[in-house]
């Protein structure tokens, strides 16, 4: 059998990769089928925060190098990249094979972030009045701070297209994650303003 030719380290590599690379496809299609709405492909099923996105300097925007595709893309990256090398350069010592490809993950997961943020500026480029969403439930993504301290970031339709924005509250809490919020006003050609809604 294939599997008991390996040496451990391939097949570290092999189960981390394969785990990744399953994970990645669960996502992408629950996106396309609707079951999760995200620019980096989250799922309210998964982690539906940006994490570490204090890193990158724009936590506000929702866009983080460490996303959660990024995290998984990785560690699919690493862990093929690791196969790889653990079985076609045996001279090669595992500790700079694991090296090389940490390297090679980390690479990827940066080319992820700098396509989704494209990706992201390409569906802001489009001429959406969000005065349209005025009235609109929404359901909160970047939790939103108290009393306008602060923006986050809710999804809604808006002109027929599901959309992520910038958001703002006069209430006295954050607003966490998957709230349900009303629309009320617009604070900028970007930012909407939103309250708790009661469903």
């Amino acid at each position: 059998m294939w599997w008991t030719e390996l040496n451990l380290f391939q097949q570290i590599f092999f189960c981390i990769g394969a785990t990744a690379t399953l994970i990645l496809v669960l996502q992408t299609v629950l996106v396309l089928i609707g079951a999760g709405h995200s620019h980096d492909g989250s799922t309210d099923a998964e982690l539906p925060d940006d994490i570490g996105t204090g890193m990158t300097g724009e936590g506000h925007t929702g866009i983080g190098l460490v996303s959660v595709r990024g995290i998984f893309a990785f560690l699919a990256s690493m862990g093929f990249a690791g196969f790889w090398l653990g079985g076609y350069y045996p001279e090669l010592h595992y500790a700079w094979a694991g090296i090389i490809s940490f390297a090679i993950g980390f690479g990827v997961m940066i080319g992820v972030y700098y396509l989704v943020k494209g990706l992201y500026k390409l569906q802001e480029v489009g001429n959406i009045d969000y005065h349209n969403a005025v009235g609109q439930t929404a359901k909160v993504y970047i939790p939103i701070p108290a009393g306008r301290n602060g923006s986050g970031k809710v999804t809604l339709t808006v002109q027929d297209k599901f959309v992520e924005v910038d958001a703002v509250t006069d209430e006295k809490v954050k607003l966490a994650t998957n709230t349900v919020v009303k629309v009320i006003g617009i604070l900028d050609e970007s930012t909407v303003i939103v309250t708790a809604h009661e469903e």
